[in-house]
């Protein structure tokens, strides 16, 4: 979670009830907290990023005035590089509220064009569910290589049996 400063952060706590927060502080879930000003530290940036390169859910809550600063777009180039493909999501959190001639922001665009590259969905709000990989999905695949069925288990142990082997 990455707020632009405590005015976002309370709006995120205010109308994200499911972060599953008491008094800010997770329950069941291990989400990590940064604020802008905390990402202009390098020690918080470099372990915000590593954070962020590993998660299923990377969130911002940002007012709609003005742009990203420079050192938060570096900052969000450095994890996306490191993704590798990881499926997700990034949720941009507004504290405005959504109208028909609402008009997305100059970080909301920047945020969603950051979700295309890194292979992310982008939402608007947090989902309420646990999230679960497709089942073609490369984390889906991956998790099904790792896993070594009864089947596959006998064709292992069996080895090559000489008797079948086949002359082009």
């Amino acid at each position: 979670m990455v707020c632009e400063n405590d005015a976002a952060r309370q709006h995120a706590l205010r109308s994200q009830p499911g972060l599953g927060f008491d008094d800010a502080k997770p329950k069941d879930k291990p989400i990590a907290w940064w604020s802008f000003e905390q990402l202009s530290e390098k020690i918080h940036a470099d372990d915000a990023a590593a954070k962020a390169a590993a998660a299923d859910l990377v969130v911002f809550s940002v007012s709609t005035s003005g742009d990203l600063p420079d050192h938060v777009k570096l900052w969000i180039e450095k994890w996306v590089a490191n993704r590798n493909d990881r499926e997700g999501a990034l949720v941009c959190l507004v504290s405005v509220p959504k109208t028909p001639a609402y008009l997305a922001s100059l970080k909301e665009i920047y945020l969603r064009h950051t979700a295309h590259r890194a292979g992310m969905d982008y939402l608007s709000e947090i989902p309420s569910g646990p999230g679960k990989a497709l089942p073609d999905s490369p984390d889906s695949c991956r998790e099904r290589a790792r896993h070594v069925s009864s089947v596959l288990d006998e064709i292992l142990r069996a080895g090559v049996n000489p008797q079948f082997t086949y002359r082009i």
